[in-house]
């Protein structure tokens, strides 16, 4: 017989039953057959048989599907006149065995009887209601019977596919190997240039690729254009007439007939002298022998280039390559230099793709020979890693503004600095310490992680190369940490060797330490971040063995330091072991008692919260993960505790290249990125507008759980939720409990239909009880007859009904037939002036069921049955509250049997009793969601503010989840579901109603009613429960209404706190910005007049170059941080309003200050 299917994932009955719906398959489109053919005359599976991949023959879009998807069969071939047929598909069998589905939706739960459709419109009954009325077997032998549509031929398609090799190109890529024209001559012929006095030029035509148009030109020419372009490539022609390297004689023979071709040649070979001190041109006082060879490394390529000092300035030579701004390996006699621009490419490179010097070098290599004469090529790798190494460190310099690299350096000067946390004296407004809500908005957050990606090899020279960076990077400070290290001993709650904590089992444990240990000296590095992922100044140390929570201990001081320092209190630090590690910081690095006080605190008000970042709360268990949770603490706002591990994977490319390098060109290079991350991220820092909506959201979700729960129960939660801890937002075990399988068995056998909440939300005070008979046993018989119009439908699609079938369906119909009969009995009884009304019965799945809703309102008033439509009114909105009760047992019922049908051996063949079982509480989880889709679409259609007052929402499949299954998604924190509404909805009181209105007579037809309708189930179909199972659901309602409630209410603070962060983050930006445009007009003003001083009377023009150099950097400087500000200005006030903005960049506002520091935020400590 016909098998119920769950809604609910692992619900299935046949999870592992050998019946389980294995052999269905993918079908795409629909599927046309020719008309007449009877469903049992369809190919057989031995015919024919559908493939997974077999396509459907091109027709209209609408033509087999519905508007959501939905497949049909459709009978094609009609004779005219006549109007189409179509078969309803189930979703769910064009399933493959995995699971996988073709479309997938979120079905209401929708009906419609059996009847002729026009092909195209949209109200085809639902996918689960079918899927769910067939038995999988007989869906499975339709498909079978049904032809597969032949696979169309790719081959005869009439739409060729454009090709991706553009062939076309090919020849004008081998006419760029030769000239343009011929005979040869050049392009400035006859004002051909002269040969520069005193040199010689080579004979024969040359052409530059570098150059637009690579014009042909002779010798002199090409030596005349090039004086600005000394690291260009030109090529010469070589042919039998014009050649300058001639090949062996032997070799003539072989020459190809017409032979020629361009050969790379370098300028120094056609004769260029390139000229210093005069902008180009060669010092008129110099001589044609005072030149110097020298090496240079161009993005084009390793050139030798031939200098002619300047002789008239008496500079230094390596002051006039620094001029044209090529960087000299050194300073006496150099030999190899680099350009500017070359410097400034691998840089870019290496910061963007990650490429290390070496492979840079080697490209260099080939772009200057690929194949000939590459050996001969100088060696000058070594002298650009120190090149590049100096200029990066001195353009560090130049970005921190620091005229002189030789004076001392401030803690993490040279790092570029995050604009959104709070600077005091920067960026927060002048009366920020009296601002109540400073625990909150002047807080500095920082997160800690380690990395064990990026080590060191283990060198065997003894002498440790120093970071040129010293004590400005982001390094801590060598000083500091040795002596903090050498004073002090491994912490005592500290894990020893490979001793793991209880509940963390992340690779971050400081008892962790990596693999090959002793191949590197350096395993790893812990980096601190702030808030907005900027890596923080001194909060970085290379790891040695492990997370020891001295290198911590070392990574947070720094930027507490400075913060504290500036004024700061407030801390909060997200570390993925902070539950153990926070216990006795202060002590370790606060208390003056220490032996090392890495953090002076003088008054000892530093605040700390310590908590654990959002990822690695899957390693600690849900007590230790709820109770340090940032989701749960107040001030933090929905910080992620995670950002570090971003830069991880951005920084872990390197690990490769800056393991074999010294120990302080790593630090260098790791510094240099971490810089320009940093830098990066100044430049997209705006998430306003997403954290406004995202409160919205959570805002709606708190006002409907309220308005469901009601204001006693919601009042209630939230006074707890105040005083209780951490411990609140997991699961009390001991409210889930589970009934025997005995006693749940025996309420599978009691059925008692005459138990309903109309019987105990309505009395007789003041209420006419012939008029609450009438309706009530009115509501029963609509719900008889919802369910005859199913059953109606499912026998119409069976191809073969069981006779038993037939005869369960003609005896429903037989009594909703005489209940419909005795239903105008009762009505005309109670309202005797619509007996004229009576008419013929039809057919009983459609006869309408006469009740005052009937009528138009105009009628209602002429037979004054006002006081009975509001009776009619009120009981639909119990009935419907009834129907939400029966569904809450159903699901109930159904999760016991899931978890007991999925506990049974897979090798179980036979179908077992609480496989019934389960199919029965399916079937009435499917029957009650039913009834209650009638109840509502009543409600929606005569009465809108009934529904929408008491709380009713149109049932999803979505809303009929198991609460076992929504309590493995949550655990201890908020997933993304909500707690659908029919487990939150509170029960509906009317006054002055308590008796039930049920007579004996209806007794029974509901009893017999129940027997005869669960026609696909072989267990009864209960519609109560037993106290004992009442009771365990209940608790199990309360409970998760419970969590949902603080989880709720958790995010509406988090997100509220947010964005009050937001709010002064934002203009907090803005002004670190004009503050950053500010000190660079600052700095440009000072030097100019610092260098007015030292030299009095000297005009501007002739003023030093570094000094007017200086200037003009600085004010590159302002104008780009003006801009930045300016930017940033107008996109936050788009995004807030013009308004708000105005208000957020004046706040705090005196009338919100309080006299004194406010309050003080609890340390963890």
């Amino acid at each position: 017989m016909p098998k119920a299917v769950s809604t609910q994932p692992n619900s299935s009955p046949t999870k592992r039953s050998p019946t389980k719906p294995a052999y269905r398959r993918n079908v795409a489109g629909d599927f046309s057959v020719p008309h007449g053919t009877s469903r049992s005359s369809l190919p057989s599976d031995s015919q024919t048989r559908p493939s997974r991949t077999v396509a459907s023959r091109p027709r209209d879009p609408s033509h087999g599907t519905t508007g959501n998807g939905r497949r049909i069969l459709v009978f094609d071939n009609l004779p005219k006149g006549s109007s189409r047929e179509a078969l309803w598909l189930a979703d769910d069998i064009f399933a493959s065995t995995k699971g996988s589905r073709v479309g997938t939706s979120t079905p209401e739960f929708e009906f419609q009887p059996p009847q002729q459709i026009d092909h195209g419109q949209d109200d085809f009954p639902d996918m689960k209601d079918f899927e769910k009325a067939l038995d999988e077997a007989t869906i499975d032998k339709g498909l079978e019977q049904i032809p597969a549509t032949p696979e169309p031929d790719n081959a005869h398609s009439t739409t060729a596919e454009k090709p991706l090799l553009r062939t076309e190109f090919l020849p004008f890529m081998f006419a760029a190997k030769a000239p343009r024209r011929l005979p040869l001559r050049c392009s400035n012929h006859p004002q051909c240039a002269k040969p520069t006095q005193g040199t010689s030029t080579k004979s024969g035509y040359f052409r530059c690729k570098q150059c637009f148009g690579h014009p042909l030109l002779c010798g002199a020419c090409l030596v005349h254009s090039h004086r600005h372009s000394p690291f260009h490539w030109p090529e010469q022609w070589v042919d039998e007439t014009h050649t300058s390297n001639k090949i062996p004689e032997f070799w003539n023979k072989s020459r190809p007939a017409n032979y020629g071709y361009f050969k790379r040649i370098s300028l120094l070979e056609v004769g260029l002298h390139v000229g210093l001190g005069h902008e180009g041109a060669l010092c008129p006082m110099s001589h044609p022998r005072d030149y110097v060879d020298l090496t240079v490394l161009h993005k084009t390529g390793q050139h030798v280039a031939r200098f002619r000092p300047c002789v008239c300035s008496g500079k230094e030579l390596w002051e006039q390559l620094l001029e044209v701004d090529i960087w000299p390996s050194t300073q006496k006699r150099p030999k190899t230099g680099f350009t500017m621009e070359v410097l400034r490419h691998q840089r870019c490179l290496s910061l963007r793709s990650k490429t290390n010097l070496k492979e840079y070098y080697d490209t260099l290599v080939d772009l200057t020979s690929a194949a000939e004469d590459k050996a001969s090529v100088p060696y000058a790798y070594d002298q650009l890693r120190v090149g590049y190494r100096e200029h990066r460190a001195l353009e560090t310099h130049m970005r921190a503004g620091r005229p002189d690299a030789t004076a001392p350096l401030a803690p993490g000067e040279l790092c570029v600095a995050c604009p959104s946390c709070p600077h005091p004296g920067v960026n927060l407004p002048h009366n920020w310490e009296r601002d109540p809500l400073k625990q909150l908005r002047y807080a500095q957050f920082l997160s800690g992680d380690g990395n064990f990606k990026l080590q060191h090899l283990s060198k065997h020279s003894t002498s440790a190369q120093s970071s040129l960076f010293g004590d400005g990077g982001f390094w801590v400070p060598d000083s500091v940490f040795s002596r903090y290290l050498s004073s002090t001993s491994p912490a005592a709650d500290e894990p020893k060797g490979q001793q793991r904590s209880a509940c963390n089992t992340m690779a971050g444990d400081p008892g962790s330490s990596p693999e090959s240990g002793k191949t590197f000296d350096v395993s790893g590095i812990f980096c601190v971040s702030c808030r907005h992922i900027f890596i923080c100044p001194n909060g970085v140390v290379d790891l040695h063995k492990g997370e020891k929570y001295r290198y911590a201990d070392a990574c947070f001081a720094g930027p507490l330091n400075a913060s504290y320092s500036a004024g700061l209190r407030y801390f909060v630090i997200t570390y993925d072991i902070a539950c153990k590690y926070g216990i006795k910081f202060k002590s370790r690095c606060c208390n003056k008692d220490c032996k090392f006080v890495l953090i002076p605190t003088p008054s000892g008000d530093i605040n700390i919260i310590f908590c654990v970042n959002k990822f690695h709360q899957e390693s600690h268990d849900d007590n230790c993960a709820a109770k340090n949770a940032l989701d749960y603490t107040k001030y933090v706002g929905r910080t992620c505790g995670e950002g570090v591990e971003t830069v991880w994977a951005n920084m872990n490319w390197l690990r490769y290249s800056t393991r074999e390098m010294g120990t302080g060109a790593r630090i260098e290079t790791l510094s240099d990125h971490f810089n320009d991350w940093n830098w990066q991220k100044t430049l997209a820092i705006n998430s306003y507008a997403k954290a406004v909506e995202s409160l919205d959201i959570v805002m709606q979700d708190l006002d409907e759980l309220e308005a469901s729960i009601g204001v006693e129960t919601a009042s209630k939660l939230r006074a707890d939720y105040e005083t209780a801890g951490g411990e609140q937002f997991l699961q009390d075990t001991a409210q889930l409990t589970w009934p025997s399988r005995k006693d749940l068995m025996t309420t599978m056998q009691e059925v008692d239909p005459t138990s309903t909440t109309l019987s105990a939300a309505f009395g007789t005070d003041g209420i006419n009880v012939a008029q609450i008979n009438l309706i009530c046993k009115a509501l029963v018989l609509e719900t008889m007859q919802a369910k005859l119009c199913q059953r109606a439908h499912d026998l119409a699609i069976l191809a073969n009904p069981p006779t038993t079938l037939k005869d369960r369906v003609k005896r429903l119909m037989d009594m909703v037939k005489t209940a419909l009969q005795e239903h105008h009995e009762r009505l005309f009884d109670v309202a005797p002036q619509l007996e004229h009304l009576a008419r013929a019965p039809a057919s009983p799945a459609k006869d309408e069921i006469l009740l005052p809703s009937r009528l138009s309102s105009e009628d209602i008033l002429h037979y004054s049955l006002t006081t009975l439509r509001d009776t009619e009114d009120q009981l639909h909105v119990c009935h419907a509250y009834d129907i939400i009760r029966e569904l809450r047992s159903a699901l109930g019922r159904q999760s016991y049997w899931t978890r007991h049908v999925q506990a049974q051996p897979s090798s179980e063949s036979t179908k077992t009793k609480g496989q019934s079982n389960l199919q029965a509480s399916v079937a009435c989880v499917r029957e009650t969601a039913y009834a209650y889709k009638v109840c509502y679409d009543w409600l929606v259609n005569k009465s809108t503010h009934m529904a929408k007052k008491f709380g009713l929402r149109p049932l999803k499949a979505t809303d009929l989840v198991l609460l076992s299954t929504w309590r493995k998604r949550k655990g201890y924190k908020r997933a993304k579901d909500r707690l659908p509404w029919i487990w939150t909805l509170r029960p509906v009181q009317f006054p002055g109603l308590s008796e039930d209105p049920f007579d004996d007579e209806v007794e029974v037809e509901q009893d017999e009613e129940v027997e005869e309708t669960d026609m696909e189930m072989e267990a009864p179909d209960p519609e109560s429960q037993s106290n004992s199972l009442e009771d365990v659901i209940e608790n199990w309602r309360n409970e998760f209404v419970r969590l949902e409630f603080v989880h709720t209410l958790a995010a509406v603070e988090r997100w509220t706190e947010e964005v009050d962060i937001l709010k002064r983050e934002m203009p907090a930006t803005c002004r670190s910005l004009r503050h950053s445009a500010l000190v660079w007009a600052q700095r440009a003003n000072e030097r100019g007049a610092k260098y007015a001083a030292e030299v009095q009377g000297v005009d501007w023009v002739a003023a030093d170059p570094s000094v007017r150099g200086y200037i003009a950097y600085a004010s590159r400087k302002f104008d780009l941080y003006a801009r930045l500000t300016t930017d940033a200005l107008r996109s936050f006030a788009d995004v807030v309003g013009s308004d708000d903005w105005e208000d957020i960049w004046l706040s705090p506002r005196e009338k919100d200050l309080v006299p004194d520091s406010g309050p003080i935020l609890k340390s963890s400590d």
